[in-house]
């Protein structure tokens, strides 16, 4: 997946809040997919990833909702490897071990049949697009979303 455009969105939209409580309440379904496939013979998630909210220490008011590959829950922490490109967070950097709590969690998504499941913040963006817009996001990345 190539590093996208960040689309600023507000910390109060009501539609963005409602897709990141989604994403928080249904990670339990996330986590038992994507386990249960790592346990298959023949795995047929291709890819498996949370976005969660990263922010400087000195400023954890503007921080950037970024990409994790998932590997895996914790003490109550998530844990995985960084796939974004921080746009202005200077704390982490794209590649980093990174774990955070459920409560930061802000997405989700797993890859099957090149389709991807979950991916509520993106959904709900993808609706705010116009056709050729979303023609464009849709492009950076090698599957396809669900249409709701």
């Amino acid at each position: 997946m190539k590093n996208l455009e960040i689309i600023p969105v507000d910390g109060d939209d009501p539609q963005m809040v409602d897709a990141m409580q989604q994403a928080r309440g249904t990670f339990a379904e996330f986590r038992g997919e994507v386990e249960a496939d790592w346990r298959r013979l023949i795995p047929v998630i291709q890819s498996s990833m949370v976005k969660a909210y990263f922010a400087d220490p000195e400023d954890p008011d503007h921080g950037e909702h970024l990409w994790v590959q998932y590997e895996g829950f914790t003490n109550e922490m998530i844990h995985g490897t960084l796939m974004s490109q921080p746009g202005h967070v200077k704390s982490v950097t794209q590649g980093d071990a990174v774990s955070f709590p459920l409560a930061r969690l802000s997405d989700w998504l797993y890859v099957e049949d090149n389709t991807a499941h979950g991916a509520f913040t993106v959904l709900l963006l993808r609706t705010r697009m116009t056709a050729e817009e979303r023609e464009q996001h849709d492009d950076g990345y090698p599957f396809r979303f669900q249409e709701k």
